[in-house]
């Protein structure tokens, strides 16, 4: 689950870096002049955009990336605190945002190629958190590369309402992918109080360039993963929220991480079920020929421990990054425990093949 409490160094104070954030912005700013409609979007984005089909073939020309020494599936390319990941490309620079730890509301780092060497960036991606937030429970980011002629990111983050258990998902703007992303204030995007609250924003853009919002409610008992279309800037609903999918009899506790991309003709849903903090915490996907579904769940978990033979423990959280190399499925793992549901998250990159809209790892 994209919670909050990643370990001891989750548990101290969060550190606002906006004066150190703007500072590593300035230096992004001067070496990306801004995405033009439509190319660095295409790049950029990990919501797919494509035709129905595989991923289309490098160019000729482009350069394959080298792994760093050292680099392994299952290994963490981010061996601290760095759940929730999600990462998007910008002029040659990858960047991946994570959920709060010791040093940051949003932690940015950064690398040269999808499989690393990742390190991570000075100061607060996130510049403060709306008014309507509580310090120090800040998670599951998800940014939006510039379209339709913004010249803006997007950050969605989720956040603890103040004097509320409920979780909310608010929005935030910036013009670097470095950030400091600042919130847009007033009320949150998204939270149904009804339903518990809404936690795990994740964007998915179609081919005709509307925008949707998926996430999951976060009542226990009822919780499921909704749709809802935004407004052309991706800062307002417009719509009503659609559900889409909850919860089925041979998994875990609950659905909740959502992230679409459309491949084989079919949209195919990845998601996480069962507890953030317990090892059989884990990546499934669904499969639909309408993007509101229904979905069709496959039978077997994409990501689980037993599939790793335990070499990663809990994978779950997962986000495709959409590259012209390729696609990579972005994750957490659990690198520590600690007292009652208090665990470590890394980050870890995997290669991710199609056979239609079937997802699968390689090597396989």
């Amino acid at each position: 689950m994209r919670r909050t409490g990643d370990g001891v160094r989750a548990l101290g104070p969060v550190v606002t870096g906006a004066a150190i954030s703007a500072l590593v912005a300035l230096v992004v700013g001067l070496a990306v002049a801004g995405p033009s409609p439509g190319g660095e979007q295409a790049e950029a984005s990990q919501n797919s955009t494509e035709a129905a089909g595989a991923p289309m073939p490098s160019p000729a020309g482009t350069p394959v990336p080298v792994d760093p020494p050292g680099y392994s599936p299952v290994e963490p390319v981010l061996d601290g605190s760095f759940a929730d990941p999600t990462v998007i490309k910008v002029a040659g620079t990858y960047y991946a945002y994570g959920t709060n730890n010791a040093a940051a509301a949003m932690p940015v780092a950064t690398a040269p190629s999808p499989t690393g060497p990742w390190r991570p960036a000075p100061g607060d991606g996130l510049a403060h958190l709306p008014a309507w937030a509580a310090d120090g429970w800040t998670w599951a980011p998800e940014v939006v590369p510039p379209s339709g002629g913004s010249r803006s990111y997007v950050l969605y983050f989720t956040a603890r309402r103040k004097g509320s258990d409920h979780q909310c998902i608010g929005a935030a703007t910036a013009t670097s992918p470095a950030g400091p992303f600042v919130p847009v204030e007033g009320e949150p995007l998204v939270c149904p109080l009804e339903l518990g609250g809404a936690i795990d924003a994740a964007s998915y853009i179609e081919t005709d360039g509307t925008r949707y919002l998926l996430y999951k409610t976060d009542r226990q008992q009822t919780a499921a993963i909704y749709l809802v279309r935004l407004n052309p800037d991706g800062l307002g609903l417009a719509g009503a929220p659609k559900r889409i999918m909850g919860r089925g009899a041979g998994e875990p506790v609950m659905v909740e991480a959502p992230d679409l991309v459309r491949r084989g003709g079919k949209y195919v849903l990845f998601y996480a079920a069962g507890w953030y903090f317990k090892p059989n915490y884990q990546t499934r996907y669904a499969v639909a020929s309408s993007l509101e579904g229904p979905y069709e769940k496959a039978p077997a978990p994409l990501q689980s421990t037993d599939a790793y033979g335990g070499r990663i423990e809990g994978p779950g959280s997962a986000d495709v990054l959409i590259d012209e190399t390729g696609d990579y499925l972005v994750f957490h793992g659990i690198l520590d425990y600690h007292d009652d549901s208090k665990v470590t998250r890394g980050m870890y990159v995997a290669r991710l093949g199609w056979d239609g809209a079937r997802p699968y790892l390689e090597p396989r």
